[in-house]
């Protein structure tokens, strides 16, 4: 063999041998640190957003490692990664997908907070992701039927407002109303202007009415405190008063029932009582009774009395 296409062969072989080198130790590379303090941290998302197992992970913009595993946690999505360290890292930390350069490719951020607790490494970090091309133009998508209508409402409103400024009349109307509301400004402020050291003066006693009012309520406060607890106490006999004229008003009831239960009475049975007020036939005998000792009456006055009376012996 010729020795020179032998030495060619020997560096193509090593050429080769340095390029699968590179390219190990770049793949390896990817999850290696020198600092030697990597630590695995895993965050929960809405959605992945479209990160993938390699893509870095940043805090505060700088880059401290890369994302190891991607999977589906119930409605949620599980991130893990390696990162060199999380002490400065603490319990409200927050974090964000969102786009590692306008051309393609995402990062997770991490925003380390400021609570003054670390982190632990079984620590989950809730994030969410951020809006890229994609989801803005479905977004767009959604709301061009919307914006479609928007359109067409605001054309009807040009139309209707173009109809309402060619209206001549309308317009003239228009005109002379802001005319007089122009000129009834000038003659309030031309008033207003005249009249300003009267207005002035008003507010002025209104003031010092005011303070009248609150130095008079203020000398006349003991008393009208006085009056509210006398209006007090007869409110009170007043209530008692009426509560007394309710039982007396019982007891007339009661001595009323009592009274015609008597009459009642009177009426029913066959007394004296009864008799003297409703037998006419008594009443009339009682009468003669009364007219015979009238007279009876008269001639012993007039003639006296003549006893004949014996003692111890018959007539």
């Amino acid at each position: 063999m010729n020795p020179d296409k032998k030495k060619e062969i020997i560096v193509g072989l090593v050429a080769l041998a340095g390029v699968v080198m590179l390219v190990i130790g770049v793949m390896l590379g990817e999850s290696f640190s020198l600092s030697g303090q990597q630590k695995t941290i895993q965050f929960m998302f809405p959605s992945s957003g479209g990160i993938k197992p390699s893509s870095p992970v940043v805090v505060n913009g700088v880059e401290r490692g890369t994302v190891t595993k991607i999977e589906n946690k119930n409605d949620s999505v599980l991130v893990t990664a390696f990162i060199d360290g999380i002490g400065d890292i603490y319990t409200d930390a927050t974090a964000r997908i969102s786009i590692l350069e306008i051309t393609g490719g995402k990062k997770l951020e991490i925003f380390p907070g400021v609570s003054s607790q670390s982190i632990s490494e079984n620590h989950i970090i809730r994030g969410k992701t951020a809006a890229d091309l994609g989801d803005l133009i479905a977004d767009v998508g959604e709301v061009s039927v919307d914006l479609k209508r928007i359109v067409r409402g605001l054309d009807t409103l040009i139309v209707n407002a173009n109809g309402v400024l060619g209206d001549t009349v309308l317009m003239n109307d228009l005109r002379v109303t802001i005319t007089n509301a122009s000129e009834a400004m000038v003659r309030i402020n031309d008033m207003v202007a005249r009249n300003e050291g009267a207005i002035n003066s008003s507010i002025a006693n209104l003031s010092e009415l005011s303070r009248e009012l609150n130095s008079a309520v203020k000398e006349q406060k003991p008393n009208i405190e006085r009056i509210i607890a006398d209006m007090k106490q007869v409110s009170e006999k007043a209530v008692t008063l009426i509560d007394k004229v309710d039982n007396s008003w019982e007891d007339v009831s009661k001595i009323a029932s009592d009274v015609r239960k008597i009459i009642e009475d009177i009426q029913s049975n066959e007394s004296l009582l009864n008799k003297l007020l409703y037998d006419k036939k008594l009443a009339q005998r009682l009468d003669s009774v009364m007219y015979n000792l009238g007279t009876f009456v008269e001639k012993i006055d007039q003639h006296g009395i003549n006893v004949n009376v014996r003692l111890g012996t018959r007539p």
